[in-house]
């Protein structure tokens, strides 16, 4: 009898040691899967936190562009002035109606073949040039640029500017097509060195115009020809 109710005894605590790890498990299980379900819940928030790095990267993507002063166009200490041409002279000279009254204004840092009238004869693509300015310069709304911290006039009274059509460098322009070259005196950290040098050098590794004569293009300006080349 004694023995009956020792494993009668026995066995009772078997079943509830049983019944205690089942209902362990399941606490278990029920735990993993809230863990499941909460680590979901968060997913929108951990996407929205994602996207805000892209966010600011964007912002400072547009706003980048304002603090470079030295590609031609509107800049953030820039200030152009509305003027009306009159009369294109050559290649990198034109006059202009500015604050009521009509100036000469010689080109910035660039300088183009010229036409000699008296003796000897034209320097080559001097009329090209000279047309393609007055291209360009009737072409829509033109405006001037200083040089910010230089003079704004040269010995001979001449604005020295950089001119812009609807907002594009008619210097940079006559670079790119080789019809100018940069001024060697004039490379002394103007806003605008770095891409009309950039520029110039795409018009020089394609030999356009006044790069397609060897040795025509020099430090001080260009080759005068001779009267056999007219």
């Amino acid at each position: 009898m004694v023995r009956f109710i020792k494993f009668f005894s026995a066995a009772i605590l078997l079943f509830v040691l049983a019944a205690c790890n089942q209902k362990s498990e399941t606490k278990t299980t029920n735990k993993s899967e809230v863990t499941v379900i909460s680590a979901t819940s968060n997913a929108p928030k951990n996407a929205k936190e994602q996207t805000i790095p892209k966010q600011v990267e964007t912002t400072q993507q547009t706003t980048q562009p304002g603090t470079i002063c030295n590609i031609p166009g509107a800049s953030a200490n820039a200030q152009q002035y509305p003027v009306i041409v009159t009369e294109t002279l050559d290649g990198n000279t034109i006059k202009v109606i500015y604050n009521g009254k009509e100036e000469t204004v010689r080109y910035l840092m660039v300088d183009t073949p010229k036409e000699k009238k008296s003796k000897g004869c034209g320097q080559p693509y001097a009329m090209d040039a000279t047309k393609r300015n007055k291209q360009l310069v009737h072409s829509g709304n033109v405006t001037i640029e200083f040089e910010f911290g230089k003079s704004n006039t040269d010995k001979d009274g001449r604005l020295l500017a950089y001119v812009f059509v609807n907002g594009t460098s008619i210097q940079e322009t006559l670079l790119k097509e080789g019809l100018a070259r940069v001024s060697a005196n004039d490379q002394q950290r103007y806003k605008y060195t770095i891409p009309f040098i950039s520029a110039q050098t795409i018009a020089k590794n394609n030999q356009l115009n006044i790069w397609s004569k060897a040795d025509y293009v020099t430090d001080n300006g260009f080759k005068q020809c001779k009267q056999s080349e007219i």
